[in-house]
């Protein structure tokens, strides 16, 4: 329900920006590569959120953002990219930071089995996240916010068709709406921005520095809502710093 609100919420803001028509008459190949970045980022979600109910999201989460950066950057390299020393320094310490900044403590799933299909579907949409990022650079760099809008239109499509399906609701109660909202224009503005700076940058820097979102995540608990990170949390946070200096270097 959240998440096709949220789908719902971004296309809304971006054809405030994006004309239909640019949408519709962008080239065919264009708009295939958008589709199939909106399906793979709407299946990495449906398989994320699992994983993590079943899982430790210490596990969880730095399994699926090594993945779905890993994915990227080989793509990247396969495509004749070639970063510099210290741009490979720093997608190294992203990494390392991926899994400090994710850590919680001890995994919490003693049960075997739910731990392996827990990092099983981690690990999938790990790739579902790489096949997302990936397929924006495919799109191309010359269109705007183009492929965005056509990339959210496929995944609004699908999730309402499995909401018909079920016959469940996908709005939010009154209470969840404002946050929501909320929620729909930043997820919408982080994509915007992915795809704006693919425009000037390499596919493996640029999916590199997208990926330390858990790092953001710490923050804005610290910020927003008081948390206290542990240590090795606050380790991953200097590291970020680190990496996206390198990185952008």
């Amino acid at each position: 329900g959240p998440f096709v609100n949220l789908i719902k919420i971004g296309v809304v803001a971006l054809l405030l920006f994006v004309p239909l028509a640019d949408v519709l008459g962008a080239p065919r190949e264009v708009l295939l590569w958008s589709v199939a970045a909106g399906v793979s980022g709407t299946l990495a979600a449906v398989t994320l959120y699992p994983a993590l109910a079943l899982g430790s999201a210490s596990e969880v989460a730095p399994l699926s953002a090594l993945v779905g950066t890993a994915g990227p950057v080989l793509f990247g390299v396969l495509l004749g990219e070639r970063p510099s020393g210290l741009a490979w320094a720093g997608i190294a310490l992203a990494a390392l930071t991926i899994v400090l900044v994710s850590a919680a403590g001890a995994a919490t799933t003693p049960d075997p089995v739910r731990r392996r299909r827990s990092l099983a579907l981690a690990f999938v949409s790990g790739l579902f996240i790489s096949t997302f990022l990936v397929c924006f650079e495919r799109a191309g760099s010359g269109h705007g916010l183009v492929p965005l809008v056509a990339a959210r239109a496929a995944s609004l499509s699908g999730l309402a068709l499995a909401f018909a399906l079920l016959r469940r609701s996908p709005l939010p109660s009154a209470p969840a709406r404002a946050i929501t909202l909320l929620s729909g224009l930043a997820d919408t503005g982080a994509n915007a921005g992915y795809v704006l700076a693919l425009a000037s940058a390499p596919l493996a820097t640029t999916a590199t520095l997208a990926n330390l979102y858990p790092a953001v995540t710490v923050l804005c608990g610290v910020l927003v809502l008081g948390d206290r990170p542990r240590p090795i949390q606050q380790a991953g946070l200097v590291l970020a710093l680190g990496a996206i200096s390198l990185i952008t270097r």
